[in-house]
């Protein structure tokens, strides 16, 4: 069974990005499923994820405008949300498969060094050399290997999603292989 996400239009969120002069950040927020109850219990260790590849001024001013936001929020408005990756609020793919697996591509960042290089160079460049996709590749077969998690073509597409959704200029690529 797949757990849906909605695709959405998310006009409140734009009405409040605007508000706060930071409107170029709609789509990224349409990207990671941000919408205004997210919003409203957004911590700072989300803000740092959601606008990684964004210059820090950009991280202070939406982290501001967000917290003085949320202070205007009643108890009431401030609801539960359930955690879907405890590690990560990098953009979830469309349909996520339910199963006793999961993935998490910021666990297998954070488990590598060289990651770092590789959110570094896209931060610079918009776009990933094929050392960065070795290095994304290899970390991401690394730590199925060491958890011991059986892969699947279900859990491929999800990886791939996520890896796209994190780096947008790249181009998810299906093979399939047929034998006659």
């Amino acid at each position: 069974m797949d757990m849906l996400f909605p695709i959405f239009e998310n006009n409140e969120v734009k009405a409040l990005l605007e508000s706060w002069d930071l409107a170029f950040l709609h789509q990224t927020c349409i990207n990671n499923y941000i919408d205004i109850p997210a919003l409203k219990n957004m911590q700072v260790h989300h803000v740092e994820k959601l606008l990684l590849l964004y210059p820090l001024g950009v991280t202070i001013k939406f982290e501001t405008s967000l917290k003085s936001w949320q202070k205007t929020l009643s108890d009431n408005d401030i609801i539960s949300l359930p955690r879907i990756c405890e590690s990560s609020t990098s953009a979830l793919p469309l349909s996520i498969p339910q199963s006793k697996t999961s993935f998490c591509l910021e666990t297998v960042f954070e488990e590598n060094n060289q990651c770092a290089y590789v959110i570094d160079y896209y931060g610079l460049h918009n776009c990933l050399n094929d050392s960065c996709r070795s290095i994304i590749v290899t970390a991401i077969i690394n730590h199925i290997i060491k958890a011991k998690i059986p892969m699947s073509i279900s859990l491929a597409n999800v990886i791939g999603d996520t890896v796209v959704a994190k780096f947008p200029t790249e181009l998810k690529v299906i093979v399939f292989n047929s034998i006659n």
